[in-house]
């Protein structure tokens, strides 16, 4: 999947990321997460898996809910559905009594889980001014649910936007972050552009 991007600056994060584990051998789970994050955007996904998969081995055991939709974006990655539901269904189970942000970790969870209306109804009751990605993962929803591959395609273009507007990094780590929306929302508009199920 290509990325919104400069290569090179892909590049740089990606070396960036080696001489971190030159400099301190294995290092971390943060830092493998970078690098396999790295890698994939370059669309070298056979390198980029081992340092996903030791993001899963040295990472701590989740407590909280961002963190288990942290490892549920890992398994996306990783092309294990069934493992990224589990973490995202455990994502929600941590959310009792969410606050405005969490909520629209909410909407996100619910969207990859399949729960469409649950992640538009959530997104509705956020306030305005909380809203940002949540509107954009709800909207995505919409697309889904209503089989529209324009407002996919729109949806992708606002993350795409916002990619370049916050330059945000292919390696950004312990989240779903806006590359990973990127790609999940151009997956949706080709599938729907497609006709497929």
């Amino acid at each position: 999947m290509t990325v919104p991007g400069d290569h090179n600056a892909i590049e740089k994060e990606l070396t960036e990321a080696r001489r971190q584990i030159e400099e301190y051998g294995r290092s971390g789970w943060i830092v493998q997460e970078q690098l396999g994050r790295a890698l994939r955007a370059l669309g070298r996904h056979e390198e980029a898996e081992p340092h996903l998969r030791r993001v899963l081995e040295d990472r701590p055991e989740p407590r909280e809910h961002w963190e288990w939709m942290a490892i549920g974006a890992i398994h996306r990655l990783l092309g294990e559905h069934e493992l990224a539901a589990s973490s995202w269904n455990k994502a929600i189970g941590t959310l009792e009594a969410p606050n405005e942000t969490e909520r629209g970790d909410l909407v996100e969870a619910h969207f990859l889980l399949g729960n469409d209306q649950q992640a538009i109804d959530v997104s509705n009751e956020i306030e305005a001014s909380y809203r940002g990605r949540a509107r954009a993962v709800a909207d995505l929803a919409r697309a889904r649910r209503n089989r529209d591959a324009a407002l996919a395609a729109e949806v992708a273009d606002r993350f795409a936007e916002q990619i370049r507007r916050k330059r945000a990094k292919v390696s950004a780590t312990g989240m779903v972050s806006l590359h990973d929306w990127y790609e999940i929302a151009t997956e949706l508009r080709d599938e729907l552009a497609g006709g497929s199920a």
